[in-house]
């Protein structure tokens, strides 16, 4: 499913993912054993009728899912990642001029499996 459109804002982070022997000698120095880094994203979505939104939701749900994207920087675009969700949110639901429900301010992270 392409989001693309639906998109008002994303916020992305990659974090270093450390061994559990990482961490500050006695001198101050610190002593890393990096595993791996870690991609989030925090999405906002502009204001779309329940149809749009539920079957993302649905999608956010599942244990786990792919994600395709070019929009964050790499050396290899598109970068396809198997990502899931923590988190998810939604603002005031709406009743537009059509009496149709309106989602506002809906929001998710997607995190790197």
């Amino acid at each position: 499913m392409d989001i693309t459109d639906l998109i008002e804002e994303i916020k992305w982070s990659e974090n270093d993912l450390d061994s559990a022997n990482s961490g500050r000698t006695l001198d101050g120095k610190m002593q890393r054993g990096k595993v791996t880094s870690k991609r989030k994203a925090e999405i906002k979505l502009l204001p779309r009728k329940a149809e749009v939104i539920n079957p993302i939701f649905r999608i956010l749900r599942s244990q786990y899912f792919y994600c395709e994207t070019d929009l964050v920087p790499d050396d290899v675009l598109p970068l396809t990642m198997e990502m899931y969700n923590s988190t998810r949110s939604g603002g005031i639901q709406i009743i537009n001029t059509d009496g149709e429900v309106v989602h506002k301010d809906v929001a998710f992270n997607i995190i790197e499996r």
